[in-house]
């Protein structure tokens, strides 16, 4: 990958100083696979889905003017092997370890072979979003099946989808931001808590039909269920309304994007509704907010909210001032990223997708909640990530969803 010829978008600006960041600031995603190939196959697979796609062969270095992609020949995406067995202590590793500050890959791979089935984490750093790991996953599947690759895809930044290639608007009003989010740094010694919850193909049947016929989607019905379930679980007298951050996903709505590899969502914060507006209400109030942000201008204007922490980011060592310039854009209370139905097969030549988790990861605020949601196979499965979490958000959130099929 060589340096852009064009001036970076601010968006871009933003991703490359955060990618810089020797706090954890990445996500991963869990698939069990049947039939899978041995180690070595899976490195061939890797080496393979890395040529295809350039932002996997890319580091982030400093430069001229700021931080910058760098094309690293030769040096393959690690792949970590570890024992088998229950994959959520080494998922609760894989998000708490920072990727290294020299230049490096921006994907890692972590596998826990089996005989029957094997785990991959797939841990994505801020250059990537969800959507791009599940093409990666589904690239890999391909590769380690024996089935030849397309060629390879490009690695444009979000603005060019989202504007055309021309530039993006400035906000015309300065708009306050919302109250600083106090600041936990990672640590060692403070492991994220993670919990996994399916709800089984039935329960997710029910929900998608009944969604329909309300007018509303999975992803605001689960919006809802969570922020009322949060309401009555997190501690205290604190009544203020909850901070309910949501990705918009372009690849849904732009396909130009295709197979490309790279960060194409974009996150939205805004407070939830009202309490005691019920569940269908509730969620036909997340719809509304939510269809606002997928207008092409207020995407571009949520763009350029985004690209002020490019412009705002303090040096590395101002943890002070990396908490004011992320508080422009990101204090939420709790986040739900929902995949929705992968757009991947299940099936490759003797390999099969089972399972499919995540994203989960932190951004570092303190008293920070974060839900990944995807669907394979019919079965919707919920990752829920904390360091001060809420025991039960998940069982409670889909007893109460259940309770209203």
């Amino acid at each position: 990958m060589t340096p852009p010829e064009r001036p970076l978008g601010m968006m871009e600006q933003a991703l490359r100083a955060l990618a810089r960041r020797p706090q954890p600031l990445h996500f991963a995603m869990v698939a069990v696979v049947s039939g899978g190939p041995d180690e070595a196959g899976w490195r061939d697979g890797l080496a393979r889905v890395q040529r295809r796609h350039p932002l996997l062969r890319a580091a982030v270095v400093p430069g001229a003017d700021g931080p910058e992609f760098r094309d690293l020949p030769g040096v393959p995406v690690p792949l970590a092997v570890s024992p088998a067995g229950d994959w959520l202590p080494e998922l609760v590793a894989e998000v708490s370890t920072p990727f290294p500050p020299d230049p490096a890959p921006l994907l890692r791979v972590r596998l826990l072979p089996g005989r029957r089935r094997s785990t991959l984490i797939l841990t994505g750093h801020t250059a990537t979003d969800a959507l791009s790991v599940a093409v990666v996953l589904r690239d890999l599947l391909r590769a380690a099946a024996g089935r030849e690759l397309p060629g390879e895809t490009k690695a444009l930044p979000m603005e060019h989808y989202l504007m055309n290639g021309g530039p993006v608007p400035a906000r015309p009003e300065p708009q306050p931001a919302p109250a600083p989010a106090a600041m936990r740094p990672d640590s060692p010694a403070i492991p994220p808590y993670v919990d996994r919850l399916a709800f089984g193909r039935e329960l997710t049947e029910l929900v998608c039909d009944r969604a329909h016929q309300e007018g509303v989607t999975v992803h605001t019905v689960l919006a809802a269920a969570l922020s009322a379930v949060m309401h009555r679980l997190r501690p205290g007298p604190d009544d203020r309304e909850l901070r309910f951050g949501s990705q918009v996903h372009l690849r849904r709505t732009l396909p130009e994007i295709g197979d490309s590899v790279g960060f194409y969502s974009i996150p939205v914060v805004g407070p939830s509704p009202r309490r005691d507006d019920g569940l269908w209400a509730s969620a036909r109030r997340f719809k509304d907010d939510l269809d606002i942000f997928r207008q092409p201008t207020r995407m571009a204007e949520a763009l350029a909210r985004l690209g002020e922490i490019g412009r705002a980011l303090p040096d590395r060592d101002d943890p002070a001032g990396w908490v004011r310039a992320i508080a422009q854009t990101l204090a939420y209370d709790i986040v739900l990223t929902n995949l929705g139905a992968l757009p991947i097969p299940l099936r490759y030549g003797p390999l099969r997708l089972d399972e499919m988790w995540g994203p989960a990861g932190l951004v570092g605020f303190a008293n920070e909640h974060v839900v990944g949601v995807n669907t394979v196979d019919g079965n919707l499965t919920m990752l829920y990530t904390s360091r001060e979490p809420l025991p039960g958000l998940l069982t409670a959130t889909r007893s109460l969803i259940a309770a209203e099929m």
